[in-house]
C-alpha cells in the first residue's frame, strides 16, 4: 500500500542531500557546463538562458576538456556505428550452441533497434553530466512507437537514495507539467481540478509540479503480474493536490544513475569538472589578466602634464599638438612578462586535460612533435593511459551499461521483438516462466583494448620463453592453448559466431583423428600386400 506521507518524508531527505550539491554544480557549470548555470536558482525551466556566466569566462578549457571527454567516451564506449555489447548465455548455459546462437540473435536485433530509438542522443547528455558534474542518469521507458524511449536526467531536477550496498535503488524527480500535458499523458487518471481547467480553457498552460518516485516494491505479492506487484514501483504524484495519479511497475530497474567515483558518505558523485575547478578558475583569471597585459601594450597608458588634459589624440594616426618648451607626453612602461603568463596557462590546460582523461582520447594527437612512432607504439601508449581509466570504464559498467543494456533486453523480450527462446532456456520461478538475464559482454575499442593487455602478457611470456622450447620443448604443456585462442580471439572482438563451438572442434579432431588413422592402416595395409607380393614373386 502506497503511503504519499511516507513518500514524501523520504523525497525531503533525499532533496536536502541534493540542495547541499547545488552550489558546488553551480561553479562547475560556470566553467564546464555553462548550459545549466540556473542549478540551485529559482530560475524557471522554460526562462531564456542568460549569456552572463559566458560574459565572465575568459578561457574555455573546462568546455572543451569536457566536451572531448563525452565524446571520446560515446566514440570508445557506446559507438553508434559499430556493435559495443553482446548477450551471451548464462554460465549454466555456457557449453549449449542453440542459447548460445539464440542470445547472438538477440544482440543483433538489439543493436538495429537502439540505432532507430534516441539512445546515442540521450547517451552523450549522459556524458556530458558525468564530466561536469559527476552523476548522471538515464530513464529507459517502453514506447509505443520505436520500443524502447530514453531521457537523459537533468541534474539538480532529482534525488537519489542508496541502499545498504551504496546502489541507488531510488529515484525521485519533480517535473513542470501543464494540466494540458497531463491530461495528454494520463487522460483520466488526473486530478478532478485538472481536468477542471481542461473543461473550463482556464490556466491550461500553467505549469504544476508532478513527483516522480521509482523504488524497490517491498510489499508485492509474488506470482501476481500486474503493475502493483513488480519488483519496482513507479510512482506518480500530483503534488499541490496529494493526489496519486499513476502508480505502476517494472520488472527491472527503469533507470540508471551513475556516479563517476563516490564522494565520502554521499550519494552523489566526484566528477572530472569538480576535480578540475581550481584549475579552470586560475586558468579563467590568467586570461583575464593576460588579456589585460595586452591591451595596456596596444593601447599603453599615458602620462602626461596636468596642461594637456583633454588635448592628446590616442585615435590611430592622432596627433597631439605641444609647444617646443613644454613636456610632451609619453607612454607608461608596462613591465609586464607576457611569455611567463602563457607558461602558466599552458600548465593549467595540461592539467585541465588530465583531469578529463583528454590525452587518453587523443593518443594520436598527444605523439611528441616530430617524433615518429609505429602502430604498436601508439597501442602502448594508448594501453598505459587505459590503465588510468580502467576504474571508471568498471564503474561505468556495473551503475550505467549493465543495468541499462538489462533493462532493454527485458523491454524487447516482452514486446515479441527477438526470436522464440529455446526450451531449455526457460525456468520457473514464483510459479512463472522466465528467461535468465543474459551475460553482457562489451566489444567497444575501450573494452577491447583493455582486454587486449592480456593478449600482450601472453605475448611477452612466449616471447620470454621462446628460447626455452628449443632445448625443453615440452614447456609448452604448462599452456592451455585451446583457451588461449579463443581468449585472445574474443579479446581482440572477432565475433563469437565465427569461432566454432568447442564441441564441433572436438568433433573436427576426432574425425581428423580418424582420417589419419584410416590413412595408416591403410598404408600398413598396402605395404603388407607389397612385402606378400614380393615374396611370392621370390618363390
Amino acid at each position: 500500500m502506497i503511503n504519499i506521507e511516507d513518500i514524501y518524508r523520504r523525497h525531503q531527505k533525499a532533496d536536502q542531500v541534493r540542495m547541499l550539491m547545488s552550489s558546488t554544480w553551480r561553479d562547475v557549470a560556470a566553467h564546464v557546463r555553462p548550459i545549466k548555470q540556473n542549478i540551485g536558482t529559482d530560475a524557471p525551466q522554460a526562462s531564456t538562458p542568460s549569456l552572463s556566466t559566458l560574459a565572465c569566462l575568459y578561457d574555455s578549457a573546462g568546455i572543451e576538456g569536457n566536451q572531448t571527454y563525452a565524446a571520446g567516451c560515446m566514440s570508445w564506449m557506446t559507438p553508434s556505428e559499430t556493435t559495443w555489447f553482446g548477450y551471451d548465455a548464462p554460465f549454466q548455459h555456457r557449453s549449449d550452441d542453440a542459447v548460445k546462437h539464440w542470445y547472438a540473435d538477440c544482440t543483433d536485433e538489439a543493436q538495429r533497434i537502439l540505432a532507430g530509438t534516441n539512445f546515442y542522443s540521450a547517451i552523450h547528455e549522459v556524458y556530458l553530466d558525468d564530466g561536469a558534474f559527476g552523476t548522471s542518469g538515464l530513464i529507459i521507458e517502453e514506447d509505443a512507437e520505436k520500443g524502447i524511449r530514453f531521457e537523459a536526467l537533468q541534474i539538480d531536477e532529482y534525488a537519489i537514495l542508496e541502499n545498504a550496498n551504496r546502489d541507488v535503488d531510488t529515484l525521485f524527480r519533480v517535473l513542470q507539467l501543464t494540466p494540458r500535458q497531463a491530461v495528454q499523458k494520463w487522460g483520466d487518471l488526473v486530478h478532478p481540478d485538472v481536468k477542471k481547467c481542461i473543461a473550463q480553457n482556464k490556466d491550461v498552460d500553467k505549469p504544476e509540479q508532478y513527483l516522480h518516485c521509482v523504488m524497490p516494491r517491498g510489499d508485492r505479492e509474488y506470482g501476481k503480474v500486474d503493475g502493483q506487484n513488480m519488483p519496482w514501483a513507479v510512482i506518480w504524484i500530483d503534488k499541490a493536490r496529494k493526489h496519486i495519479v499513476e502508480e505502476s511497475g517494472a520488472w527491472e530497474c527503469p533507470f540508471a544513475v551513475h556516479r563517476h567515483s563516490l564522494w565520502s558518505h554521499l550519494p552523489f558523485g566526484f566528477s572530472p569538472g569538480i576535480r578540475a575547478l581550481p584549475d579552470c578558475r586560475q586558468l579563467n583569471l590568467m586570461q583575464k589578466l593576460l588579456d589585460t597585459l595586452v591591451e595596456k601594450q596596444v593601447t599603453p597608458p599615458v602620462i602626461a602634464p596636468a596642461g594637456y588634459k583633454g588635448r592628446i589624440d590616442l585615435r590611430r594616426g592622432g596627433i597631439t599638438y605641444r609647444n617646443a618648451n613644454n613636456e610632451g607626453p609619453e607612454f607608461w612602461n608596462n613591465p609586464g612578462n607576457y611569455m611567463v603568463g602563457e607558461d602558466r596557462i599552458e600548465f593549467r590546460r595540461r592539467q585541465i586535460n588530465a583531469s578529463f582523461h583528454v590525452e587518453m582520447f587523443q593518443a594520436l594527437a598527444s605523439v611528441p612533435v616530430g617524433k615518429e612512432m609505429t602502430a604498436a607504439e601508439v597501442q602502448m601508449r594508448q594501453r598505459d593511459r587505459l590503465t588510468l581509466f580502467s576504474p571508471t570504464f568498471a564503474r561505468k559498467n556495473q551503475e550505467l551499461n549493465n543495468p541499462v543494456m538489462r533493462r532493454v533486453f527485458g523491454i524487447l523480450m516482452r514486446l515479441g521483438a527477438f526470436p522464440a527462446p529455446p526450451r531449455q532456456l526457460l525456468q520457473m520461478r514464483d510459479g512463472q516462466p522466465f528467461i535468465p538475464d543474459p551475460e553482457i559482454i562489451y566489444t567497444s575499442r575501450l573494452a577491447l583494448q583493455l582486454k587486449a593487455i592480456h593478449n600482450d602478457a601472453y605475448l611477452r611470456v612466449m616471447d620470454s620463453i621462446m628460447p626455452l622450447m628449443g632445448v625443453a620443448p615440452d614447456v609448452i604443456d604448462h599452456f592451455d592453448l585451446d583457451k588461449l585462442v579463443r581468449d585472445l580471439a574474443r579479446n581482440e572482438g572477432l565475433r563469437s559466431d565465427w569461432l566454432r563451438p568447442e564441441r564441433m572442434v572436438m568433433d573436427v579432431r576426432r574425425a581428423r583423428q580418424e582420417m589419419e588413422q584410416q590413412a595408416i592402416a591403410q598404408q600398413a595395409q598396402l605395404q603388407e600386400a607389397d612385402a606378400a607380393s614380393k615374396l611370392l614373386s621370390a618363390a
